[in-house]
């Protein structure tokens, strides 16, 4: 053992599932537990502005859920006893598997696939993460096993700069019709060139956008001198970038920009206005709201553009400038409930666009504590109700959907009624261990305390969306459970249910 500081340096460097091992060591360590609880709250919104599992607000309340992302995310291997079908982290985030055939753990791969009823939908992502990997060894043992190749799988290879790759999986399925756009994004010419003399692939009016956004001036003149005709996207894609020489050579070649022109470069507007290329637009207007930047609004706005506009607004809350969304509310630009939707979609624990917008009296819309709640936004939520918002049972059910079981018991605390659509909602997306806190099992080891007592209803709608969707471990849950489970459910089996669901479902009716 080290000193205190010393021993806190070293725990404050180390990644979290690290800091967890490091705990373990000795008593005097484990003292600096204390401050897991603020480490875990930072990870989880890391993971979230990451992306890290998907673009969905998810709290990781349940312990096995919250280790298994950690080391994921930490780049460990899952041990054994974390790979079993409760662990729905394994299945539930197929972009986990793209990330780990990125890396090359095969072996994990399989021995996670073999403990789930997704393995078919999870091998799309390995397929994908190995191609973006140019792993053909592994993409040859998924031949192997005679998996199907999908066109998709040919972007990643592209998206890896994977030419091997991508002539590999040539042999193996159709190419994608969106593979030139992708060529052109990268700016690899060897790829653009394979497309065209091998696949008879045209040039599009997307590669031009893709190559002109990501400032690829070399691949733009290039396209250009095989295909002149199909230039006319080429502006936006400028815009873009901020690249005034791709803009310059557009219009040497008689393209201009069109209404969808989005650009957050004040250069380009300027020489744009002074050579009489842009008249005043609104929808001019709202995409450059949209990129975020005053100056260029503020540039349209005293060249007579048409700037204090209620979707003008709504395109500022978009663009998450909240300077320009203050400039507009000084200039008496007019706002409505839109801009409030618009805020509710950022990704922010701190929500400061919104409660701007509430401050200044916006009319607010329909079942706007629902959506807080469809998105996972807890904070929000409270905050929401604080200022006079009230709970209803759509609140719960919109939690429910996605899964945030920390919403829908903070809602019960505050006696917010709970109806049958709750339980149904949870299938949709196999939040089977929602379902179970609703029905009032493993409530004690979900990982969130609550003082609950009361059962959520439920009715034969939540087997017939199990059956409907595949989740044989919620239909096995509900029909042992009591849910009703009848003449419906067994109408709803036909030639495409899963066999599993199909045989539990003719074994367990009762005419």
């Amino acid at each position: 053992m080290l000193n205190k500081d010393i021993d806190g340096s070293i725990f404050y460097l180390l990644p979290i599932s690290d800091k967890r091992s490091f705990l373990r060591i000795c008593k005097t360590i484990n003292l600096l537990s204390i401050n897991m609880p603020a480490i875990e709250s930072e990870f989880q919104t890391l993971i979230k502005e990451t992306n890290f599992l998907d673009k969905h607000n998810y709290q990781l309340y349940n312990s096995l859920y919250k280790y298994t992302v950690e080391l994921l995310f930490d780049n460990y291997d899952i041990p054994d006893k974390y790979i079993i079908i409760e662990n729905r982290i394994l299945y539930q985030y197929p972009k986990i598997y793209k990330k780990l055939a990125e890396k090359g753990k095969y072996d994990l791969i399989k021995k996670m696939c073999d403990r789930n009823e997704y393995r078919e939908c999870n091998f799309i992502d390995v397929m994908n993460g190995a191609a973006k990997a140019g792993n053909i060894q592994m993409l040859q043992e998924i031949a192997d096993e005679e998996y199907c190749f999908y066109p998709q799988v040919m972007i990643y290879a592209i998206k890896g700069n994977q030419l091997a790759t991508l002539k590999w999986l040539a042999n193996k399925c159709d190419m994608d019709p969106n593979a030139m756009n992708y060529a052109a994004k990268i700016g690899n010419i060897d790829v653009i060139d394979y497309l065209v003399y091998e696949h008879k692939f045209r040039i599009t009016s997307g590669a031009f956008f893709y190559a002109a956004k990501n400032n690829h001036f070399d691949v733009v003149k290039y396209l250009h001198s095989i295909d002149p005709n199909n230039m006319y996207a080429v502006c936006e894609g400028a815009g873009v970038s901020g690249n005034l020489d791709i803009l310059k050579f557009a219009y040497q070649h008689g393209h201009k920009i069109n209404g969808f022109f989005s650009c957050g470069h004040t250069h380009m507007f300027v020489w744009l206005y002074d050579n009489n290329h842009i008249k005043p637009s609104l929808n001019l207007s709202k995409e450059t709201a949209q990129t975020g930047n005053l100056e260029c609004l503020q540039f349209l706005h005293t060249r007579g553009f048409p700037v204090l506009h209620e979707k003008v607004f709504k395109r500022s809350v978009i663009g998450e400038n909240i300077e320009m969304v203050k400039w507009l509310y000084s200039m008496g630009c007019p706002f409505d409930e839109t801009a409030v939707r618009a805020a509710m979609c950022i990704k922010s624990s701190l929500f400061p666009i919104l409660k701007l917008l509430i401050e200044w009296k916006c009319p607010l819309f329909d079942n706007i504590c629902a959506f807080a709640a469809f998105v996972g936004n807890l904070e929000m939520l409270k905050y929401l109700y604080a200022t006079g918002n009230n709970l209803d049972s759509k609140v719960i059910s919109a939690a429910a959907t996605y899964g945030h079981l920390h919403i829908i018991i903070w809602c019960r605390e505050q006696n917010c009624h709970w109806d049958i659509t709750a339980c149904r909602n949870t299938v949709e997306y196999d939040h089977l261990n929602v379902l179970k806190w609703l029905r009032g099992v493993d409530r004690k080891t979900c990982g969130l305390k609550s003082n609950e007592t009361e059962i959520c209803p439920w009715n034969e709608q939540v087997c017939l969306n199990a059956i409907k969707e595949g989740y044989i471990d919620i239909l096995e849950f509900a029909v042992k459970n009591g849910c009703p489970f009848g003449i419906n459910s067994y109408s709803s089996i036909d030639e495409h249910t899963n066999l599993k669901i199909a045989a539990f479902v003719r074994k367990n009716y009762q005419k």
